[in-house]
């Protein structure tokens, strides 16, 4: 049986995992480092966690989990060139049964429309959360679309849900270099 702090750290943890912050990693010299529970605490704080302390963190676990699968759509889609374009849904499994009318703009000012029936889609992982059951569906985009910055739009059960999408080759231009050197930048966000 687990002792509470173990539960709180253990929920803190898995916290800061669905903020995308890492509990632990391998360092250059291969050394295992973790943050410690302070720490996590000031970054989670920092990404607007509602946390004073560790003692908050499983309230604040069940409120980003709520948060997360509530959200139709990421705010973002990356798609790459050359790989199917898709992107995730969660749905409440209530209206999986609906449509989704589809609009994808893209950057050169024109439209892409169509209805997809929720059924259909195909089903990643059903959550349930907060006693709320929860679907993740694979909406299939158009075909050809081209590398730059567009815009999805979907009408769910009357919801009106957007996202902008990047779509990205999967290679960087390449360049003869006459030294036989390879320069390259190298920024983690």
């Amino acid at each position: 049986m687990s002792s509470p702090l173990q539960s709180e750290t253990d929920s803190l943890h898995n916290l800061a995992r669905l903020y995308r912050v890492l509990v632990r990693y391998r360092d250059g010299f291969r050394v295992v480092r973790e943050p410690s529970r302070e720490a996590l605490l000031a970054v989670l704080k920092e990404l607007g966690a509602p946390l004073q302390s560790v003692k908050d963190a499983p309230a604040a676990l069940a409120g980003r989990q709520e948060e997360l699968w509530s959200r139709v759509l990421e705010p973002v889609v990356v798609l790459w060139q050359g790989r199917p374009p898709e992107c995730k849904l969660r749905i409440p499994e209530s209206p999986a049964g609906g449509t989704a009318g589809c609009e994808l703009r893209l950057e050169d000012g024109a439209e892409q429309r169509w209805t997809d029936k929720l059924a259909q889609l195909r089903t990643q992982r059903g959550a349930l959360v907060n006693g709320r059951s929860y679907l993740s569906k694979v909406l299939l985009l158009p075909a050809e679309i081209p590398i730059g910055y567009h815009r999805l739009r979907l009408e769910i059960g009357g919801q009106v849900h957007e996202a902008s999408v990047i779509c990205a080759p999967t290679a960087a231009h390449s360049f003869d270099c006459s030294d036989g050197r390879l320069w390259g930048l190298f920024l983690p966000l």
